[in-house]
């Protein structure tokens, strides 16, 4: 998918298989493996290693699939289908467009967790964002999953804190953890977001809404400069997807926004497909994965260790070498 660290599949492309058939052919030609492409079989002998022990210790997928279905994102039912014409089922699908990790960045624009790179990343896993907003002080993004079970009238009484631009009707309404960014005060914290005709804005003005508006309360965000967020997406650490219409964008906002989960289910699975989606996680899965990208960050450490030091990285991997022996005793 043109990520640097974590794979990101592109729908209809098998890069591996176009490796193996490459590789089939340099044996029959007979033509030697360049170091470069030895180090890839390499690698793709290790991950096929790490997939055998992921499928033997496969989670049990049914109740996640159990609360997709029954979100409001879910795919119609087979016997739902003849009763509903195109436009309609189109408009019960979520049309995210799988952006290239190089792609620019905008307002409007989703980031989805990679479940890989999240497994160490507690904070954002399982998380999509909303690119909220783009300014001097960088690129600021809302998590639109993660509930935090109060209203904003609790968070205020808890708080000791009263503003007037808060109506009655708002005070009633959830507030969900935006990111781990936080201001001084649980006031200062707090973000909006807001759709009337499908038109969302960011921290509006708030006495100028009504009832029957959507909106939605967030505590903390999530900040990255420009160059910042342009290494996260080269790199891999999230999907970048962008909604085709705008029901696709409010649903993602302001429908089942107690789910935490089904989101990012629904999210990916549109934005790349069930290879992601699907990707083996739970209380079995979790410890392997981090076992694996423990020995990764590891190996990466040693090639930085070879390339600034050269020969004294030989020294370095001695005193490496010692200080496991330490831990494990």
């Amino acid at each position: 998918g043109g990520a640097t660290e974590y794979a990101i599949p592109c729908r209809e492309q098998r890069a591996a298989k176009v490796i193996r058939d490459h590789l089939e052919y340099l044996y029959h030609l007979g033509i030697p493996i360049i170091p470069e492409a030895a180090e890839m079989i390499r690698r793709l002998q290790s991950a096929a290693t790490l997939a055998i022990h992921l499928r033997a210790a496969e989670p049990d997928w049914s109740e996640c699939l159990d609360s997709v279905i029954s979100s409001s994102f879910a795919a119609p039912m087979d016997s739902d289908l003849a009763q509903m014409t195109s436009s309609q089922l189109q408009e019960e699908r979520l049309d995210l467009e799988q952006l290239p990790p190089g792609a620019e960045p905008r307002v409007g624009d989703l980031l989805i967790s990679h479940p890989l790179w999240s497994v160490l990343q507690a904070p954002f896993d399982y998380s999509v964002l909303l690119l909220a907003a783009d300014g001097l002080t960088g690129v600021t993004g809302l998590r639109l999953n993660q509930p935090e079970g109060q209203t904003l009238e609790q968070l205020l009484v808890a708080s000791d804190q009263e503003l007037p631009k808060f109506q009655a009707w708002m005070r009633k309404k959830p507030v969900s953890l935006g990111g781990p960014l936080m201001s001084y005060s649980e006031v200062e914290s707090l973000y909006w977001i807001h759709s009337k005709n499908m038109d969302i804005s960011f921290c509006g003005d708030l006495e100028a809404m009504q009832p029957s508006d959507s909106l939605r309360f967030f505590r903390g965000c999530a900040k990255w400069s420009s160059d910042q967020l342009s290494v996260d997406l080269e790199r891999g650490f999230w999907i970048h997807a962008r909604p085709q219409r705008a029901q696709s964008l409010h649903s993602i906002c302001f429908d089942n926004v107690l789910a935490t989960r089904d989101v990012w289910y629904a999210a990916m699975l549109a934005a790349v497909g069930p290879v992601l989606a699907e990707f083996p996680r739970g209380p079995a899965a979790d410890p392997i994965l981090k076992q694996a990208l423990v020995n990764h960050y590891r190996a990466q450490a040693t090639d930085i260790a070879r390339q600034l030091f050269g020969p004294r990285s030989a020294e370095w991997e001695r005193r490496l070498e010692a200080a496991k022996l330490c831990k494990a005793k």
